[in-house]
């Protein structure tokens, strides 16, 4: 169930890439504005995924804020498919947005930190790394 909620969130992690990207080439401005933001809104949201909420997240900031800093960006997302005409895509992204984040909860993932068996991993390779070496009074003399 888990690996099947965490497929699920990195699916909706492409829709608001997508949405972003559909609602900057849509837009009425120039053709230069249009590439801007279609390539450049998708972008800064990857961007910021991946330094806040990914599991390898270069920056670490509380869970609360974590799940605030991820709702907003699937905020951002549905309010940019609705600027872009779709509002049933943009309701029905909000909708899965907020559904796949009490389900994680629920299955005990928080928001930006790496699922079980990642940290497990991560713990074992410590543990294996620290009984390499050895106290002072048992080396060999």
């Amino acid at each position: 169930m888990r690996s099947a909620a965490l497929g699920l969130r990195f699916l909706l992690e492409l829709a608001l890439l997508a949405a972003l990207a559909f609602w900057g080439f849509t837009t009425p401005d120039g053709a230069l504005l249009r590439i801007l933001l279609g390539v450049g809104a998708p972008v800064l949201a990857a961007a910021a995924w991946g330094t806040f909420l990914s599991p390898r997240a270069t920056l670490r900031v509380p869970g609360p804020l974590l799940v605030i800093l991820e709702m907003a960006l699937f905020a951002v997302a549905a309010i940019a498919l609705n600027a872009a005409g779709q509002q049933a895509l943009a309701i029905a992204l909000a909708i899965a947005a907020v559904a796949q984040r009490v389900t994680l909860s629920i299955l005990g993932v928080p928001a930006g930190r790496p699922h079980r068996r990642a940290l497990n991993h991560s713990l074992s390779r410590t543990a294996r790394i620290a009984s390499r070496r050895v106290s002072p009074s048992r080396r060999r003399r």
